[in-house]
């Protein structure tokens, strides 16, 4: 029998500069920005060795994490000593070595990452999701051994929510979240239509109001019944973030604007909600259009916000916003100083670890930087709270043989 898991929240961000500003004390300090991961030179896609370049993607697993380097196609871990190894991908794009080592096994441009509560690593990989198993056992309906690679949905042809989830086709799966029963939430178009939320259940029960099976595939809810006070938009529209917070409300990014569905009727964020509608939170100035998501241990909400060049965190008690790194203008400037004094490039992934400290995935600036939420040595590296900084530096692109650079 498959055990539940337990959620891990790994989000994506892309936007332009909108600026909240909120006179409110949040939970986390000011922060010091340490870079983690990144390299002046390239040694080629795959090598565990590699420079990030245009990074995706984080995932916090124990005392380590994971990124996404998306343009090389592979996966690599950042362990605590500071030290890398690629975990899935070869550098080569596609889509093959399903039921093999993950090592082994062709990526097409993985921009989502996600953990669950066995360590399993669920990837957002083109047109489908894929899991690496870290231990033998079975996982959403799959027999699955330690170190080979799956894909769980997606990679099939058009079909209807309720199919088989390896059946049908996503469109584009950026954003994913894990909650506690191990249900894999994916932000994606499926199979052409409005982009969504859809829900890949671990086992076979009733989730989010619905009868689920294992290894089917299940529209979220409608957004019909949303209660705006965002811009007076509706939520329906491109997913770019999801997180699910430790009372099972799921929170996503859409619209411009931050999302709540809460599980339960309740206060939350500053407002009463009623379980079965959606209520926007954060204000009702337009954030940028793709947002990463996360939550940390107080409940508050951390968002990156791409290519407005900053984060920022939302109060779950007042709903208030307030900036913990950034300045709203892209740069690499300021590591090792004040997170919210420093400059980043475009954080389109954000996470946050057992002790913390948010881990940002700086694509603009080609590298994956550390806000510490406390003072000590953390990934291999001493940190002061509150300030930001880079273990690498930039990296530069190359090109693999027969295969063009992509954009920057």
């Amino acid at each position: 029998m498959r055990t539940g898991r337990s959620g891990m929240r790994v989000v994506l961000a892309l936007g332009v500069v909108a600026v909240l500003t909120s006179a409110c004390q949040l939970s986390r300090p000011p922060g010091t920005v340490f870079t983690f991961a990144g390299s002046t030179s390239d040694r080629g896609p795959g090598s565990a060795t590699d420079a990030f370049m245009t990074p995706g993607a984080v995932a916090v697993s124990g005392s380590s994490f994971y990124v996404a380097d998306t343009p090389h196609d592979v996966i690599r871990r950042v362990d605590a000593d500071g030290s890398q190894v690629v975990v899935a991908g070869t550098g080569v794009i596609g889509n093959l070595g399903d039921g093999g080592p993950a090592t082994a096994a062709t990526l097409a441009s993985p921009r989502g990452l996600a953990v669950d509560g066995s360590g399993n690593l669920v990837i957002a990989d083109s047109k489908r999701i894929r899991v690496v198993a870290v231990t033998t056992g079975t996982f959403d309906g799959q027999a699955m051994t330690a170190g080979d690679i799956y894909t769980i949905a997606g990679g099939g042809s058009p079909g209807q929510p309720g199919a088989t989830a390896t059946s049908v086709s996503f469109v584009d799966p950026t954003s994913l979240a894990v909650d506690s029963a191990g249900n894999v939430l994916v932000g994606s178009g499926l199979n052409g239509t409005l982009t969504s939320i859809w829900v890949v259940p671990a086992t076979t029960g009733t989730f989010y109001g619905q009868a689920m099976a294992a290894g089917d595939i299940y529209p979220l809810a409608s957004f019909s019944s949303t209660v705006s006070g965002c811009m007076g938009v509706s939520a329906a529209g491109r997913v770019s973030g999801i997180a699910v917070d430790g009372s099972g409300n799921v929170i996503f990014a859409a619209n411009g604007c931050v999302w709540v569905m809460p599980a339960n009727s309740g206060s939350f964020f500053g407002q009463t909600m009623v379980a079965g509608n959606v209520f926007s939170i954060g204000g009702s100035l337009p954030l940028p259009p793709g947002n990463g998501l996360a939550v940390d241990q107080a409940g508050d909400v951390v968002e990156a916000e791409g290519y407005g060049a900053r984060v920022i965190e939302i109060s779950r008690v007042t709903g208030h916003v307030a900036t913990v790194a950034g300045t709203g203008i892209s740069g690499k400037s300021g590591d090792g100083g004040p997170a919210g004094s420093a400059q980043l490039g475009a954080p389109l992934g954000v996470a946050v670890d057992g002790v913390g400290n948010l881990v940002l995935a700086d694509s603009r600036a080609d590298r994956v930087r550390v806000v510490a939420a406390s003072t000590g040595t953390f990934y291999g590296q001493a940190m002061t709270a509150g300030d930001i900084d880079t273990r690498w530096p930039v990296a530069v692109q190359t090109v693999t043989a027969g295969r063009p650079p992509r954009p920057r």
